[in-house]
């Protein structure tokens, strides 16, 4: 059997899109050959991290932090991890992971390199940061971009390059079907979701930061709430602004439809906001240093339970939503075409929520690691 080693600069039980990428594609690959994973454990406890890495069916070693000196102990554990395992594949997800690839090429060239784009990498940070990255993905031996727009980043022309290809994030459905069964239904239809006390009612998850598009959402409230009186919105994440959120809204009028959720202590609780949400907004909004959303896994996630998603276009987003289909496409700074795609989509929601399970399965991991399996052979 084959030897993949996973380099991630993130991964569970920790939050963030490209660590749930990262152990998806450990998980679905471990069953077609040995996986190794190399990353860190931010965001979590020791005891968390020790029962979840315990159970995996791959193993995984995590990062340790020294102070300023982390990032040489970082590239020091790799170089040894490479003798250890000698693998005959290594992956590179995460900024700082590809800025380890030309280690891996000098100490142990025998395996073959491949590279995640999630769309930040090139165009994120000042200039030296970029050439570094830039740079460190010369090295690859393949690219695989999770959407268009990731790939774009790196390279407009980018299908002249025999490299890169586009193989999309997915979802898990087994483990999104788990979710279900632990949601408690009683409690849901005694809520004020079910009551209609609140109607639409909208959701993002995802941390409070100025490229998840929040503040758009927001800046839309006023407008939507002209049309839909009893709107509430869900902000579900890490708390990285909440306080210029709720002044934003302060300033709008719209305080009392915004309610800050903070992040939920397991995946699975996420179910719960899943499935008492209408639609879900996914206004995201690319930022001048390079901090862009190269796909969103949590749109499929909602489209998994039915929920239709509102999207930006002009980022990875794109991708993920299928306009007209599984959700609306709109300029996620024009209040206009937001309170419009939230009019349709009420319009045609069972519709739109249909379309929305069956276009979530089309990205499914059990395909998307075909894929992958045909880029590692």
């Amino acid at each position: 059997m084959l030897r993949l080693f996973v380099v991630s600069s993130e991964f569970p039980p920790g939050p963030g899109g490209i660590g749930q990428h990262a152990f998806n594609f450990s998980s679905f690959l471990s069953f077609e050959r040995s996986v190794f994973v190399l990353t860190n454990g931010d965001y979590t406890t020791k005891p968390q991290l020790e029962e979840f890495d315990t159970n995996q069916p791959f193993r995984i070693l995590r990062f340790k932090r020294v102070g300023p000196f982390s990032q040489i102990l970082r590239i020091v554990t790799l170089i040894k991890q490479l003798f250890k395992q000698k693998p005959s594949s290594v992956l590179f997800t995460g900024l700082f992971s590809i800025w380890m690839m030309p280690f891996c090429r000098l100490f142990f060239p025998s395996a073959k390199r491949f590279a995640i784009l999630h769309g930040h990498e090139p165009i994120f940070g000042h200039f030296v940061m970029r050439t570094l990255t830039r740079f460190s993905l010369s090295f690859a031996d393949k690219i695989a971009a999770v959407s268009n727009f990731a790939a774009c980043n790196y390279r407009m022309d980018w299908q002249k390059d025999k490299r890169i290809c586009i193989i999309p994030n997915g979802i898990d459905p087994d483990e999104l079907s788990r979710w279900i069964s632990k949601i408690d239904f009683l409690k849901i239809k005694h809520s004020s979701f079910a009551t209609n006390d609140f109607f639409p009612t909208l959701l993002t998850v995802g941390h409070t930061s100025p490229r998840k598009g929040q503040h758009n959402v927001i800046a839309a409230l006023p407008f939507i709430k002209k049309r839909f009186p009893s709107v509430r919105y869900y902000c579900v994440g890490r708390d990285v602004r909440n306080e210029y959120l709720k002044e934003q809204a302060k300033k709008l009028g719209v305080s009392n439809q915004v309610v800050f959720i903070p992040p939920c202590k397991m995946r699975a609780d996420l179910g719960k906001w899943y499935m008492q949400a209408d639609i879900f907004m996914l206004l995201s909004e690319n930022q001048p240093n390079g901090d862009v959303e190269g796909f969103g896994i949590v749109a499929l996630e909602a489209n998994y339970f039915g929920v239709p998603v509102i999207g930006a276009k002009g980022c990875g987003v794109e991708d993920a939503v299928q306009d007209g289909v599984s959700g609306i496409l709109v300029d996620p700074t024009n209040p206009n075409e937001i309170v419009h795609a939230v009019s349709t989509i009420l319009a045609d929601w069972q519709g739109f929520s249909s379309r929305s399970r069956i276009h979530a399965r089309e990205f499914d991991w059990n395909k998307i690691k075909v894929q992958y399996i045909d880029l590692f052979t």
